[in-house]
């Protein structure tokens, strides 16, 4: 028998906004450049673009197509699913070298 008045939710899909992905799109893009130790102008270069259209990128400025997404990815080296999967990992670092 079920507690009354809770439920087990074993996944909760929240709605989020356009703006949000792109901004998380654009922070783990470089972030994964950084790990490279590479230059707007190297990544630039190796995914075919101009290194003032990643910098957009970058700050979430442009809503990139697929296509965009997979020249970045493989200029990389890492699958197009990995552009949206967010390395908590990294992320404690980050949050600890602040304090």
């Amino acid at each position: 028998m079920r507690p009354v008045g809770r439920q087990l939710k074993l996944f909760e899909w929240l709605p989020v906004s356009e703006a949000q992905v792109l901004r998380a799109l654009a922070e783990r893009i470089k972030s994964l450049r950084r790990s490279k130790r590479w230059s707007q102008e190297q990544l630039a270069e190796r995914a075919s673009m101009q290194r003032s259209y990643l910098a957009d990128l970058e700050r979430g400025y442009r809503n990139p197509s697929v296509r965009t997404l997979l020249k970045v990815a493989n200029a990389i080296g890492v699958p197009i699913s990995s552009l949206f999967v967010e390395n908590t990992k990294s992320r404690r670092s980050t949050r600890r070298a602040r304090l």
